[in-house]
């Protein structure tokens, strides 16, 4: 029976970060875009053709986010499988990081996005995006920053348990993509203060992601004949 939850929290994990680096590749795609086509423009300079690439990038941003939300779920899920083995209890904490504390990150960061758009619409004043991040309030930054990190700490949580998982089952693949990933995390929260572009911290998340899929794809399938050698040898 624990085998079985473990080959059933190693399969949806996989699907997670499969879908993981599928988002990362659409943030590269859709920030290109923007770059390219669309950055710097002003409202009178806007066509017919820039619409277009509104469009693209509107719909690329919404299968992005629907992508990264299936991933959430199937980490949930993963690890919701994971922690039926009652092999530690770590591993159901994880669970609990996962699902609570991105909430309370987005909400955060929500709340900071709410607040600029507020003020923005007060002020009536079109501003360019510098001139916006110069008048944001620092308390508003502090919020938007804490959120980004306490979404953040939940998946770091993540990278850990699979980094012990990588130890348990001696899964070089795994340990390997779970460090990667911790470098990833800390460098979406730090890229301003890095100066990376943003494309590097994707680049970054598609490694790991595809790291740790094989990791947990080549330990779900050992699992599995390990299995079916025990019930042949039952039957």
């Amino acid at each position: 029976m624990e085998r079985r939850f473990w080959i059933e929290g190693f399969g949806r994990l996989k699907n997670a970060f499969m879908l993981e680096a599928l988002t990362a590749l659409l943030g590269i795609i859709t920030s290109v875009i923007s770059l390219l086509y669309t950055g710097n423009l002003q409202i009178e300079e806007l066509s017919p053709e820039h619409l277009g690439y509104f469009i693209t990038i509107a719909i690329l941003g919404l299968i992005l986010a629907l992508t990264a939300i299936i991933s959430w779920i199937f980490k949930i899920l993963g690890w919701g499988s994971i922690c039926k083995t009652n092999f530690k209890k770590f591993y159901c904490y994880t669970r609990l990081a996962i699902i609570i504390l991105p909430i309370i990150g987005i909400s955060m960061t929500m709340i900071a996005g709410f607040i600029i758009g507020l003020q923005l619409t007060v002020s009536g004043q079109q501003a360019s995006p510098e001139e916006i991040a110069e008048s944001v309030p620092a308390t508003v930054k502090v919020i938007a920053v804490l959120g980004s990190i306490v979404a953040s700490t939940g998946f770091v949580i993540e990278a850990i348990s699979l980094f012990d998982i990588s130890i348990i089952y001696s899964e070089p693949m795994l340990k390997i993509g779970s460090i990667v990933y911790i470098t990833f995390l800390a460098a979406s929260i730090f890229q301003q203060v890095l100066a990376l572009p943003i494309n590097v911290a994707n680049a970054m998340g598609i490694i790991a992601a595809i790291l740790i899929f094989l990791g947990l794809n080549k330990l779900k399938q050992k699992l599995m004949k390990e299995h079916e050698v025990i019930t042949s040898e039952v039957v």
